[in-house]
């Protein structure tokens, strides 16, 4: 079978709720928290489904 991984809109949704659960938590409890590095540096995933980053790093 190889080729991409694609998720199922199952997963898509479940992930968005908690993105939407788990975001705003983050920020609360870090409110100082920001990029490590300059976002437009920040190397986007091989994918045309998501705006993605393949990392992200921050300073808390």
């Amino acid at each position: 079978m190889g080729g991409p991984l694609r998720p199922s809109v199952a997963a898509v949704v479940q992930g968005d709720h908690a993105a939407a659960i788990a975001l705003p938590a983050l920020f609360a409890r870090f409110p100082d928290l920001e990029l490590a590095e300059p976002a437009d540096a920040l190397e986007p995933l091989p994918t045309p489904v998501f705006n993605a980053k393949a990392r992200v790093p921050v300073r808390l």
